[in-house]
């Protein structure tokens, strides 16, 4: 039983950081479509970007409003690395960004960091690209990927004046 309240205060509390997190309206969204990560855009496939489903990256510009999209779209890592280094620096906040990286493959995953659930660093992120969205304690991805060997915590030095990359403001 001791289990269940865990998961209970877990879920209370991480949803209370949703609700003030100023991108409740599109985490909500996606929570409530968690299979839409796995269907790729049908519009324009000659464009790289459409060709797959969502990944973490896309996911994140998705949710921070970025650029004219109207649904997460797949994003190299290296358009991310990008963004982190032109909008970004080390340190932890609420709704800021957390990393995930590993010796072998380098910079591999991130998500939004809402802050601590039932004293839990929390993220809502899709986990691999085409996997549904969720919320959860930034140790679980640790737990099923055990070569991220790496976390860092960004916090936006601009959120008014952030670079966006150019093809986010195509319109869908």
């Amino acid at each position: 039983m001791a289990k269940l309240d865990e998961i209970a205060k877990f879920t209370k509390e991480s949803n209370k950081l949703i609700a003030k997190s100023p991108y409740s309206k599109n985490i909500e969204k996606l929570l409530a479509m968690p299979e839409f990560g796995r269907v790729p855009y049908d519009g324009d496939i000659t464009k790289l970007y459409y060709k797959q489903p969502s990944n973490c990256h896309g996911t994140l510009f998705y949710v921070l409003g970025l650029g004219n999209l109207n649904f997460p779209r797949f994003a190299d890592k290296k358009i991310m690395n990008r963004f982190l280094n032109e909008n970004c620096e080390s340190g932890k906040e609420e709704n800021g960004i957390v990393t995930f990286s590993s010796l072998k493959r380098g910079f591999q995953h991130c998500g939004l960091y809402l802050g601590k659930a039932a004293g839990k660093d929390t993220i809502f992120h899709q986990p691999n690209t085409g996997e549904e969205y969720c919320v959860e304690p930034v140790t679980n991805y640790l737990i099923f990927y055990p070569e991220a060997d790496s976390i860092v915590f960004f916090k936006f030095k601009d959120k008014k004046n952030l670079w966006v990359p150019s093809y986010l403001n195509e319109k869908d």
